[in-house]
């Protein structure tokens, strides 16, 4: 893979006003290379390069969607791509009051659609009737960052689980935090998932230090084992089936915080929680019998049953 600061751009070369924010765009980078939109295909790309910017030219809130949706239906299907990042500028005389009217064109839906699978797309608009990318814009300053931050090594794997899950799930870069909670219905994306041992396999690849599984049927902890050794600190399993801690020490070894609130427990032993645990919910559960006398060198600071 080339150096982070390497971008292609893949624009109308004959439009004057793309290749001058091509240009611009371009002090940023450190390699680049460029491509027409009018030929462009996923083959002719550097797959090289994990950064692809489109500087794409539209004249009205309709015009060009299904050619380049035609065009990028493409590229989103090829899965080389899915450790790449994709930054869009849309330029043009936009006849909108500001960025959040501009969000709502038809064009602009259709790209987040196609994008759906892919981490962290980009999409920017560049009114050149009203306002003229130049160093000291804020969209400048994103871009630099677009450019200049390195793309994480998980990216793929954070594509695919957007591909497989065909529900909503969140996921914080900067925290850690995944989630797949559907906060429409209230219930987990993977509820009625069929592969969760795939689901999981490919979320043990990220970064994870807060892990929420709330509302997901999950009946076993071995059905965590996907992320043994893990250094999950923060884990909530609420409103699931559990019904023991069996494997919890070898899978969340460095766990601080659990949340097992509304399963399925008769007995909770604190005995099995990782001696990292400071705090725990298990209310809401039936049980009768909570062994907290000796639980064997956990430092347990709060207890909610």
């Amino acid at each position: 893979m080339k150096p982070d600061t390497a971008c292609s751009f893949i624009t109308d070369l004959s439009n004057k006003g793309c290749m001058e924010i091509a240009m611009l765009v371009n002090e940023c980078a450190v390699s680049t290379c460029k491509a027409s939109i009018f030929d462009f295909e996923s083959k002719n790309i550097d797959r090289e390069i994990a950064k692809h910017i489109f500087i794409l030219p539209i004249y009205g809130e309709n015009e060009l969607i299904e050619f380049y949706s035609d065009k990028l239906e493409r590229l989103f299907q090829d899965n080389d791509f899915y450790e790449c990042q994709f930054l869009f500028l849309l330029i043009g005389d936009v006849h909108v009051s500001d960025d959040a009217a501009f969000t709502d064109m038809p064009i602009i839906k259709q790209l987040r659609y196609k994008l759906r699978n892919f981490v962290g797309p980009i999409i920017y608009p560049v009114k050149l009737s009203q306002q003229r990318l130049t160093s000291d814009d804020r969209h400048f300053y994103e871009i630099h960052r677009f450019i200049s931050s390195p793309v994480p090594n998980y990216s793929s794997h954070l594509s695919r689980l957007k591909k497989i899950i065909h529900g909503p799930f969140h996921w914080d870069e900067g925290s850690g935090a995944l989630s797949f909670m559907n906060n429409e219905n209230g219930y987990s994306s993977l509820i009625n998932h069929d592969s969760t041992d795939m689901v999981f396999c490919l979320a043990a690849n990220l970064p994870i230090r807060e892990l929420s599984l709330e509302r997901s049927k999950i009946k076993t902890i071995e059905e965590l084992e996907a992320f043994r050794g893990s250094s999950i600190f923060k884990l909530n399993l609420s409103s699931n089936y559990l019904s023991s801690l069996n494997g919890l020490s070898e899978i969340t070894p460095e766990l601080q915080w659990l949340n097992i609130a509304a399963n399925h427990f008769s007995c909770v032993d604190f005995r099995l929680l990782p001696k990292s645990t400071e705090v725990i919910y298990a209310h809401k559960n039936n049980a009768v019998d909570f062994l907290i006398g000796d639980v064997g060198g956990v430092n347990l600071k709060r207890i909610s049953i």
